[in-house]
């Protein structure tokens, strides 16, 4: 997906090897400059599976802060997908843990000086309404990061749960493969609410406005 992006060729494409010799070319490029990128990989290590220690946010800091230290490369986003299933620090117990990851999150956007976007499945209520663009209340233990946040976005893809060519409540738009509606549910000294149509290119992993005219 990484080359695909690059490239705009299609990742299944490229999964599946039935590239044409000029894309082949374009695919060579990507990799050569892909492979003049540093890469840090935080976590288990197949070298010494047997040692390694408990991915915690405490540790995720200090490697990324080890990275600045040595090489001078600071981040410029950081993703945590899952932060329920972020491990434990030391003398913790599960009713403490995302609560105190929030606020490690937090720490860690301030440590860091760049965003920490933080990852949360929405509950299956928001499958039995018209409207299903998830609430700041729909996700897992989303109270602490309502209060936390400084912005709170939903995501609601309206092709996997709507009729195609349908249209959605509220605004009108016509349901597409590629829509994908962004929901400001929480923005600190800005405006929420509001709601933006975009555009998802699945096979090159690319996410643009989408034009309301040439939805159809």
């Amino acid at each position: 997906m990484d080359f695909a992006r690059t490239t705009g060729l299609s990742g299944a494409h490229i999964w599946h090897d039935t590239l044409s010799i000029e894309e082949m070319r374009q695919l060579d490029g990507a990799s050569k400059k892909r492979a003049s990128l540093p890469v840090w990989i935080v976590g288990h290590s197949i070298t010494r599976r047997q040692k390694h220690q408990s991915l915690t946010l405490g540790r995720i800091s200090a490697a990324l802060q080890s990275v600045e230290a040595a090489y001078k490369r600071t981040p410029a986003l950081v993703f945590l997908d899952h932060l329920q299933e972020i491990d434990l620090e030391d003398g913790e117990d599960r009713r403490e843990k995302v609560l105190n990851n929030v606020e490690r999150a937090k720490q860690l956007a301030r440590d860091l000086a760049c965003p920490v976007v933080l990852g949360v499945q929405a509950g299956r209520q928001c499958l039995t309404r018209e409207w299903k663009l998830p609430e700041i209340g729909d996700g897992q233990e989303t109270s602490r990061i309502e209060q936390a946040a400084d912005k709170v976005l939903a995501l609601w893809l309206p092709g996997r749960t709507e009729p195609l060519r349908s249209t959605l409540p509220q605004t009108g738009w016509p349901v597409v493969d590629n829509l994908l509606v962004l929901g400001i549910r929480k923005q600190r000294f800005g405006q929420s609410g509001n709601m933006l149509p975009l555009y998802v290119d699945f096979a090159t992993n690319k996410i643009a406005p989408m034009q309301i005219e040439t939805m159809e």
